[in-house]
């Protein structure tokens, strides 16, 4: 007679419950630093999408393209380029128009419009973007067409 092997091989719910608790702990000190580089990401691509789109405005005005000024709309969770003096009286037809996170709040400056041939802006502007974190950046553009941020 041979002796029989009652031995079980298995994960028993102790060791189930300690994997979970650990990957728990693991995400619990992820996650605040998950949520940190987001908004910083989120507040660096506005920014640097924004200061496409004044380019884009400034070049599209020195180009005369249609015949008019160019410039730049700040809404909420949106960059708009528009045709036209103002915003208010533009050609909607050449919208265009780039999101950006609803995170991001943008001050001080709500337009900014360039001067056809030259490209210049009608006053020199200073646009705040602030993360939901605190965090800000500045974009300032100057009598010469200088975006700085």
């Amino acid at each position: 007679m041979s002796p029989k092997n009652n031995s079980q091989s298995g994960v028993t719910l102790l060791e189930i419950l300690l994997v979970v608790g650990v990957i728990a702990i693991i995400s619990a000190f992820s996650l605040p630093v998950y949520e940190s580089f987001k908004n910083k990401n989120d507040l660096s691509l506005g920014v640097t999408l924004s200061a496409n789109a004044l380019r884009r405005a400034s070049e599209l005005a020195m180009a005369s393209d249609g015949d008019s000024k160019w410039g730049v709309k700040f809404v909420t969770s949106s960059i708009i380029i528009f045709k036209g003096d103002n915003f208010a009286s533009r050609d909607s037809n050449f919208d265009e128009k780039s999101d950006i996170s609803s995170n991001i709040l943008i001050s001080d400056t709500s337009e900014v419009v360039f001067q056809k041939y030259s490209g210049l802006p009608l006053a020199e502007t200073t646009t705040t973007f602030s993360a939901s974190n605190g965090e800000t950046a500045i974009i300032h553009v100057n009598l010469k067409s200088a975006i700085i941020y």
